[in-house]
């Protein structure tokens, strides 16, 4: 959106005579003098606000002016009565505190690339506006800012590797967040002493980045439990002892879980540069760069942003401008590699299955779980059975139900003692609104032949770049996948 725009042409306003237009905030109505984007914008209004609306804290990138015309306005930092001027540098924020009265101010905001003089704008634009026939040159507040070099958005083990080696080279950076916690799809539960991934879980020799990543933070791995015979149930949920192979002989985990590698990764970046529950709505190009608009109503400006998430989640990005429909299409048909799935973990005091010789893994086309093995610790209890659901994403909503069923699996799989599980653990992915979409409740019944496509690169001339797992062309869907897709976008950066 472009509003009274050119500011080399003289603009007269008459603002009673303009329609007020709802902002997004319930109550809040702006009447637009200028204005050069959309709700991510360098922006001058008169703000009215209705009795007990609010507005939720938000950062200033560019810097802020305000004058209260009317009323008293409230914020954090005080009470400014009727006539006051306020101006607040580049990167501080505000919220609004509940007023007394109804107020309305002025605000001028330069979130943009496109502002001309930063945060002195209003002062300045007066007194090119009275002597623009006789004085053309520059206005003396006119410069250029320093936007940060790199936005991460995702805080999964992709994005926390590419901030861990800008860090490392001394770059300038910010990562985001949508979560309350790092590790994206990595999630480990715990139960006692012991560690249970509800996400990834497996890692294989042969893939260098993994590897060398836990032996720099001194980390240990183990190989996945695999002896005793194996089970089979069929469909009738008759059970066959010794059927089948062990799928997952030879793959490795991580002792204490990968949450614990994320979290490492995670308390070696500055604080002042992750931040968590703050979730992208909208990215906008700039002469500049790129601003992205936050859900907390923060807005942050960079040279370049790396989408370290799936990309059939940021296709649900809104995009300004728009992306041509290859583009989103392009992401929309790249799956989100075990998105779709559910997995459940019940924990026991004991590895009773082991004593019965039986590894833990069994196959299934009865259900409702179709792969299990043992999920319990390198030494000690207390111990685990997982597995993954088959039932699809519709058919997983009535949780007591879903419940009942896993455990009388088990017990016509291992016998009465996995009867009461010391604690029943489900983690139904399809429903993770930061992890799926609902192109993900597809089955997936092989791997995919993961790269990132022609049509996602380039985007933006090379300032949006993708980092996620799925990007990566010889390891994607795999941690080691994430690793890769960082380092090649920390290749992009630098080019």
């Amino acid at each position: 959106m472009e509003l009274n725009a050119d500011f080399n042409a003289r603009v007269v306003v008459h603002s009673e005579q303009l329609a007020w237009t709802p902002s997004p905030m319930a109550g809040v109505d702006r009447r637009m003098l200028d204005r050069i984007g959309d709700e991510v914008a360098r922006a001058t209004s008169i703000v009215r606000y209705a009795p007990g609306s609010h507005f939720s804290a938000h950062t200033h990138t560019g810097g802020e002016e305000f004058i209260v015309l009317d009323g008293v306005f409230q914020d954090e930092h005080g009470d400014f009565p009727e006539g006051t001027y306020v101006r607040n540098p580049p990167t501080t924020s505000h919220h609004r505190r509940e007023p007394d009265r109804r107020w309305r101010d002025v605000e001028q905001r330069r979130l943009a690339a496109t502002a001309r003089w930063g945060i002195a704008s209003i002062r300045c634009r007066r007194r090119r506006r009275k002597s623009l026939d006789e004085d053309r040159s520059p206005c003396p507040c006119q410069g250029t800012r320093d936007l940060m070099s790199v936005l991460i958005v995702g805080g999964g083990l992709s994005g926390l590797t590419l901030a861990d080696m800008l860090e490392r080279e001394g770059r300038d950076y910010q990562l985001v967040e949508a979560r309350a916690r790092f590790g994206g799809r990595i999630k480990t539960e715990h139960c006692g002493e012991g560690a249970f991934d509800m996400g990834p879980a497996w890692f294989w020799p042969g893939q260098p980045r993994i590897a060398a990543l836990i032996k720099d933070h001194r980390l240990a791995a183990f190989e996945q439990y695999a002896r005793g015979d194996l089970l089979y149930e069929g469909p009738d949920g008759r059970v066959e002892r010794g059927r089948g192979f062990a799928s997952m002989q030879g793959s490795l985990r991580l002792e204490g879980g990968l949450e614990k590698l994320t979290s490492r990764l995670a308390g070696g970046l500055s604080s002042q540069r992750i931040h968590l529950g703050k979730a992208v709505r909208a990215l906008q190009k700039t002469e500049e760069g790129i601003t992205a608009a936050l859900q907390s109503g923060d807005v942050l400006e960079a040279k370049q942003v790396v989408l370290a998430l799936p990309p059939r989640i940021a296709a649900t990005l809104h995009f300004d401008p728009p992306l041509p429909e290859t583009m989103r299409n392009a992401m929309r048909d790249i799956p989100t590699w075990m998105a779709g799935h559910a997995k459940a973990i019940a924990i026991y005091d004991t590895p009773f299955w082991r004593d019965a010789r039986l590894s833990g893994d069994a196959t299934s086309r009865h259900g409702p779980m179709v792969e299990i093995h043992d999920a319990s610790p390198a030494m000690g209890g207390p111990y685990a059975l997982f597995g993954f659901l088959g039932v699809p994403p519709e058919g997983r909503k009535d949780v007591p139900r879903l419940r009942q069923h896993i455990v009388a699996q088990l017990v016509r799989l291992f016998g009465d003692a996995a009867a009461a599980p010391r604690q029943l653990i489900l983690k139904d992915w399809a429903f993770d609104p930061h992890t799926a979409t609902p192109l993900d409740h597809a089955p997936l019944y092989a791997h995919p032949s993961y790269r990132l496509p022609a049509a996602l690169q380039g985007i933006w001339h090379g300032r949006l770049l993708f980092a996620g797992t799925e990007a990566a062309p010889q390891f994607g869907g795999y941690l080691e996948g994430a690793l890769e897709a960082a380092e090649n976008a920390l290749h992009s950066l630098k080019t």
